[in-house]
């Protein structure tokens, strides 16, 4: 398919790119107990790939190419073997940031996920992904107001508030998701890759609340912490996870037999897998009650 790159404005063959990083998914498929993965809103079928669209030109899939490897080696291995990397980085990680955001909404905009948008977060949405274009291919050197920041999560074994979710710990770490929140005048796209969330501002009224969090233009410092975000944000990843818990529970009972089946069939894999780990951290957490209703899956 030949069309215009809408990242970079070229005319060429448009590549087919994966929305979130395929070293996600990778890691996902190898440390799950069955070997397959389920997205968020089809949890009746088996995945082994993350979601893609026909939406780059070569030279922009390429220009991502090694930040992507480096923000994986760097950053997001390290993270799951529960080493907070700390690390120096350079204006790789904000063009990196910036493209990822890019693509959450301009994806999410092409399947008419943000009709909702009041109008002048719609405009200030349109505002946001031609600054993480130019960004992302140094046109400029700064987002500006249009901020990234990245947050790790980590497991939880209390949580003094009322109704959390039982799925709280397999959410934090074992799922992808893409959203563009907002409330009132403000809104950021969230896009969280297992235990490891970046966030781009598309418009916040008070920055200064958001604060370790912040990746700089120009270079800094990544895992030092302490980091501090909004309780409303804290509240919007449980609303998540609640989502998710109510999409695990759609599931047919055939599809809970095919990974009930699946995990039988290997149990030395289920019983080493990160799904399980995450299934003990909620275990842990909410005792019996995190198995009710089968709101996980391995």
């Amino acid at each position: 398919m030949t069309g215009e790159c809408p990242m970079c404005g070229s005319v060429s063959e448009l590549q087919m790119s994966h929305i979130v990083p395929a070293f996600v998914w990778r890691w996902l498929k190898e440390t799950s107990g069955t070997g397959y993965m389920r997205r968020i809103n089809a949890p009746n079928r088996r995945i082994q790939d993350g979601f893609k669209a026909r939406m780059l030109c070569l030279r922009c899939e390429q220009l991502l190419s090694p930040w992507e490897k480096q923000f994986a080696d760097s950053v997001f291995r390290p993270l799951q073997s529960d080493n907070l990397p700390v690390f120096r980085y350079s204006s790789w990680l904000a063009r990196f940031c910036s493209s990822l955001s890019w693509r959450v909404v301009r994806q999410l905009r092409n399947e008419d996920q943000l009709a909702d948008l009041p109008s002048h977060l719609l405009l200030a949405s349109e505002r946001a992904l031609d600054i993480w274009a130019s960004v992302t291919v140094g046109q400029i050197p700064s987002p500006g107001e249009f901020e990234q920041h990245i947050i790790p999560l980590d497991s939880l074994s209390f949580m003094d508030q009322p109704d959390v979710p039982t799925n709280l710990n397999r959410y934090i770490l074992r799922t992808v998701d893409c959203d563009v929140a907002y409330a009132d005048d403000d809104a950021f796209v969230y896009t969280k890759m297992c235990n490891l969330a970046i966030i781009g501002f598309i418009r916040v009224s008070k920055p200064n609340l958001w604060r370790g969090t912040k990746i700089h233009a120009a270079g800094g410092a990544f895992g030092v912490g302490p980091y501090v975000i909004p309780t409303d944000v804290g509240h919007y990843i449980l609303d998540r996870a609640r989502t998710v818990q109510m999409a695990q529970m759609s599931k047919s009972p055939r599809q809970r037999q095919v990974i009930m089946q699946a995990a039988k069939s290997d149990p030395e894999r289920m019983d080493r897998s990160e799904s399980i780990r995450a299934l003990d951290y909620d275990v842990i957490m909410f005792g019996e009650k995190a198995y009710d209703r089968q709101n996980g899956d391995p």
